[in-house]
């Protein structure tokens, strides 16, 4: 999770000066590591992006300037698509 979260900071963070810093507050539903939401703010007046990191679901969604979604990044896609590439590698091989 930690790698898509950095992935989605440097999204959002492509339009503006590097030395903007991330505001972070946690949400520990039933003290559960696995039930855990994250909301990231990056500082500015007003917002100048958001990204929700939902560790229940495994995705983390990034916001822009304007609150449109930007991109969404999952680790249940992404681990079904390197099994994809490694049953196609598997297929070419032989």
């Amino acid at each position: 999770m930690e790698q898509l979260i950095e992935q989605a900071k440097r999204l959002i963070e492509k339009k503006f000066d590097p030395g903007r810093k991330w505001l972070e507050a946690s949400l520990d539903s039933y003290n559960a590591d696995s039930n855990r939401v994250t909301l990231f703010v990056l500082e500015g007046s007003p917002a100048k992006g958001y990204i929700i990191a939902n560790y229940g679901t495994k995705q983390v969604i990034a916001f822009d300037y304007y609150g449109r979604k930007r991109r969404t990044y999952s680790l249940h896609t992404r681990y079904l698509r390197a099994e994809f590439r490694q049953r196609r590698q598997r297929r070419v091989l032989g």
